[in-house]
């Protein structure tokens, strides 16, 4: 029995030994790898470090032109909108003409006076013919005193006609 483990310990000495060669062998070339790596590594990190800067940089530039196109496109929105409410006031101020036709003159004042607020403010929007739709106010409130008063005398042509010319001249 003695033999069996004196030939057990011999065979665990000698694979022992052949694995601490084994490890060593390994453990070197293991070494190497990793040093290796560690040279690749850089370049590709570096490389990473700059693609990670343009990515940034291109970021910055799409959410700057997204801001731009969105703050455009509303602008453009709120042109249209308020062109639309004035092409609307001047549909208010042909009704009103066409109940003043029916000489329904106190409806028709009352039409013609709710086309004063859209176009006062259209004067605020569209301030380079401020002076112009501001100066129609006058002339509303002589064809509604008229009107009020019974008077199918005067209408509202010099109104619409300034209004269509105010709508050719800011249409995009």
């Amino acid at each position: 029995m003695k033999l069996v483990y004196e030939a057990m310990v011999v065979a665990t000495l000698i694979l022992t030994a052949y694995l601490v060669i084994s490890v060593e062998k390994n453990f070197s070339e293991v070494g190497q790898q990793v040093v290796d790596s560690q040279k690749s590594v850089k370049p590709l990190q570096a490389k990473l470090e700059e693609h990670q800067t343009l990515l940034e940089l291109i970021n910055t530039e799409l959410t700057t032109f997204h801001t731009e196109v969105n703050t455009r496109i509303a602008k453009e929105e709120k042109l249209k909108a308020d062109i639309a409410i004035l092409s609307t006031t001047l549909s208010k101020i042909k009704e009103a003409e066409a109940l003043k036709a029916q000489k329904e003159y106190k409806k028709a004042a009352e039409v013609l006076k709710a086309a004063k607020e859209p176009i006062w403010k259209a004067g605020d929007v569209f301030v380079s013919e401020q002076a112009a739709l501001r100066g129609l106010m006058w002339p509303i409130d002589q064809v509604i005193e008229k009107w009020n008063n019974n008077d199918g005398s005067v209408d509202t042509t010099q109104i619409s006609t300034t209004i269509k010319t105010i709508l050719d001249n800011i249409k995009p």
